[in-house]
């Protein structure tokens, strides 16, 4: 199953029979995509009348999570790039040179 028609049999039976949680035995899919935080976050927000704002909640915090983690990735990836582009310049100015002193060498 797609995830596009998982989505869409969800918000068919939401829409339809008014909660998600009601059947999510009859959802393997979907409990395994969903992390338990969320889905805990949804019900309570469905309890409460606040749903948009638990699922929010659960945006944001997902936001933030992605924006430390490539925060991280970057800061890794940053050395080994300065040290690549270090080596390539090294190269060009021997490729440059080499010629040159050959040539000085042979008068």
């Amino acid at each position: 199953m797609r995830a596009d028609d998982l989505v869409k049999s969800c918000l068919s039976k939401t829409l339809g029979l008014g909660s998600i949680h009601t059947d999510r035995a009859e959802w393997p899919a979907i409990h395994d995509a969903l992390i338990e935080a969320v889905l805990r976050l949804s019900a309570s927000g469905e309890k409460t009348g606040q749903l948009g704002q638990m699922l929010t909640r659960a945006a944001d915090y997902y936001d933030n999570e992605t924006d430390s983690k490539i925060t991280t990735l970057t800061s890794l990836i940053e050395p080994l790039i300065i040290i690549i582009l270090g080596v390539l310049v090294a190269f060009i100015l021997i490729a440059m040179y080499l010629p040159l002193f050959e040539l000085v060498g042979t008068l």
